[in-house]
């Protein structure tokens, strides 16, 4: 079969509706519970971050005919020598007809010309074919971790008195985008806490002021769904309802990069 011939560029704002469709078509719905891509209004922070200079994101595509068929978000750190994958999707009628192949392969020699060595990216355990297709590449898995559910109901409401640091701003942003975070302080110990939509995202530490806090914010603001997502096996906890392992994966582009043009 001859190989479709993609045009990849950097995202322009005429095509940031078809970009974003294209991801949010591409994922079954549990795989994009942590994703700002359920926000309502992520369209308009995509576009806000075209406009900044100093954004640590980049976000290609890829055209047939002129038409996008394809969408890929990536973000750098400070300091480090690696670039991240964030999400990659095609539409469906070009699916396994090389666009994310072509994508990596525009975004891998973009970011060596930059000096980056590194690509890294996460993937759920339960996606077989992006998983088996980033170990054909040459990715190698490196740790996981574990996306839970958070029954609040399995327990009673302590006593404890919280504090929102950042509340209007948190207002402001998700009202605009669907997505932000809150900022809790509670017994000198600090939180943020990712909200998409109607839910809580806890990531690190799962401790009993986790639990407590996450009862707190459910039953005053009134949150639909609570996630957390960590490293340790949190299976002992009668309220964490297991959904998934995320694994991150590696690449040393110097030594581990299989062209996949060549495939």
């Amino acid at each position: 079969m001859m190989k479709e011939n993609y045009k990849i560029k950097q995202l322009e704002i005429d095509d940031v509706k078809d970009f974003v469709r294209i991801i949010r078509e591409s994922f079954q719905s549990h795989h994009l519970v942590p994703s700002i891509y359920r926000g309502k209004g992520v369209e308009q922070f995509i576009i806000n971050e075209m406009d900044n200079i100093f954004s640590p994101y980049k976000y290609f595509v890829a055209y047939h005919n002129n038409q996008v068929v394809g969408s890929a978000e990536f973000k750098v750190f400070d300091g480090s020598n690696t670039f991240f994958l964030n999400m990659i999707a095609s539409e469906k009628e070009f699916k396994g007809k090389g666009i994310g192949k072509s994508i990596l392969n525009f975004a891998v020699d973009f970011f060596v010309r930059l000096g980056y060595e590194n690509f890294q990216l996460d993937v759920y355990q339960d996606n077989n074919v992006a998983l088996n297709w980033y170990l054909t590449l040459g990715f190698k898995q490196m740790e996981y971790k574990s996306l839970y559910k958070v029954n609040t109901k399995s327990y009673k409401l302590e006593e404890q008195r919280i504090y929102i640091q950042n509340y209007p701003q948190y207002k402001i942003n998700k009202d605009s985008y669907g997505f932000n975070y809150i900022d809790v302080v509670s017994h000198n110990e600090s939180m943020r806490i990712g909200v998409i939509g109607d839910d809580l995202i806890f990531r690190g530490e799962y401790r009993d002021t986790t639990k407590i806090i996450a009862k707190i914010l459910h039953d005053s603001l009134y949150f639909k769904n609570i996630y957390f997502i960590g490293k340790d096996n949190m299976t002992n906890r009668s309220e964490l309802i297991f959904m998934n392992n995320i694994i991150r994966m590696e690449l040393k582009l110097k030594d581990d990069y299989k062209d996949s043009s060549q495939n």
